[in-house]
């Protein structure tokens, strides 16, 4: 029986989460046609047999999985049992220690985090003019280090550092190999 791949995206705000994901789609849809597709409160495109949650447009800077609901994470435990295909996520909402575990339970699992320096995040936040406190980021950053604290998780768990495009262009191919080797 073919054990179906997941991709799990987190990291502190400004990191590249969105950009990432769009870059994947855009790769992804240069050699197949997606489609769209939802299930309870989630929504995104297909392509083969490979789910990816979240709508990302290109002019909009919080898209991805921050466009749907706070409840998600409901649905994203009734969608790990049900689905019959590969997932790739991004974002706070269901990036949750406990998805990732019920994951891990189902899926080969590569959880992937991304990072920069401070001045760097810095500078995205002003590019991004967005109003996210301190408080709040760093509430992110203490979430995404917790869950990297089970052992579990932190045994399949990559660091990655997107300082430019070429690295985001790189990240998706590596991602591409993940889902298709």
């Amino acid at each position: 029986m073919e054990r179906f791949k997941a991709i799990a995206i987190g990291g502190v705000p400004a990191s590249g989460k969105s950009t990432l994901m769009k870059q994947f789609i855009t790769d992804q849809s240069l050699n197949n046609k997606f489609k769209n597709w939802s299930y309870g409160l989630l929504n995104g495109v297909m392509f083969d047999n490979t789910y990816i949650i979240g709508t990302y447009k290109a002019d909009q800077v919080f898209g991805g999985t921050d466009r749907l609901s706070m409840a998600a994470p409901a649905s994203m435990q009734n969608f790990i049992n049900a689905v019959h295909g590969n997932i790739v996520f991004e974002g706070d909402r269901l990036f949750t220690l406990n998805i990732i575990l019920m994951l891990i339970k189902k899926f080969e699992t590569h959880v992937i985090v991304l990072n920069n320096d401070e001045k760097t995040l810095e500078q995205r936040h002003k590019e991004r003019k967005d109003s996210q406190s301190k408080k709040f980021q760093k509430g992110r950053k203490t979430k995404i280090n917790n869950i990297l604290l089970n052992k579990d998780i932190n045994s399949i768990s990559q660091i990655y550092q997107l300082n430019t495009f070429d690295d985001t262009r790189d990240l998706a191919k590596n991602m591409h190999k993940i889902i298709y080797k």
